[in-house]
């Protein structure tokens, strides 16, 4: 319901040692048209990584993050700002 936007991700761990705390500081979605989405995420629960591995993360954009509904998301542009600990 509502102007929301659902974006499954493969989160990429391509460091040589596992890492943690994972805090998604910022995700951004554009297209030329200008920017669709932008949400703040923070710790992704529970999730540690392996060295050069890899998980399918689900993001939820909510109406308030969303800010051009009905975008064109045939070729889209893709930001974020990502901390964690090793």
């Amino acid at each position: 319901e509502g102007n929301v936007l659902v974006a499954q991700c493969f989160v990429l761990n391509g460091r040589n040692e596992q890492v943690r705390q994972i805090n998604v500081k910022q995700m951004k979605f554009s297209n030329d048209a200008g920017v669709i989405a932008d949400g703040r995420f923070g710790y992704m629960e529970d999730l540690t990584l392996n060295p050069q591995s890899y998980v399918l993360w689900t993001f939820y954009f909510n109406e308030d993050a969303v800010q051009m509904p009905n975008a064109d998301l045939s070729s889209i542009s893709w930001y974020s700002s990502i901390s964690y600990s090793h």
